[in-house]
């Protein structure tokens, strides 16, 4: 076998581990089974599943939209780039969601301070009338 056959087979190899750990995290997060986030199941939990995967796989690993329609055993590019834009939105409303909840937190955290200063002036009056 020649070097070049070796390395590209090593390659792939690694290529093979990375997509399978991507997978698996998704199906950890999701509480599912690889057989059932690669199933035709409609779902909408396996879609959105699915399609998160999809996403991963193009983000981490850089992969075409062809290759990841084989890992899930679809026939169309089409149906992963589809995929990649529906995670993408429910990407893009989470963070937003996450943004608008952290600048409640913040305008929580500026009032609490304004009730613990008004707490600190009337105690250091209370202390200055026993003094």
């Amino acid at each position: 076998m020649s070097p070049c056959l070796i390395v590209r087979a090593f390659n792939n190899i690694i290529m093979d581990i990375r997509v399978t750990n991507i997978l698996l995290k998704i199906c950890a997060n999701h509480n599912m089974s690889l057989a059932t986030l690669r199933s035709k199941s409609r779902l909408d939990h396996v879609v959105k599943a699915r399609q998160e995967a999809m996403l991963e796989l193009h983000l981490q690993l850089n992969l075409p939209s062809g290759s990841i329609a084989k890992i899930f055993n679809k026939k169309s590019h089409v149906t992963v780039l589809h995929g990649i834009k529906e995670a993408l939105k429910i990407r893009k409303e989470q963070e937003k969601q996450e943004h608008s909840f952290l600048a409640a937190l913040k305008k929580e955290e500026k009032e609490i301070e304004k009730r613990l200063i008004s707490i600190q002036k009337l105690l250091n009056m209370y202390k200055d009338e026993k003094g």
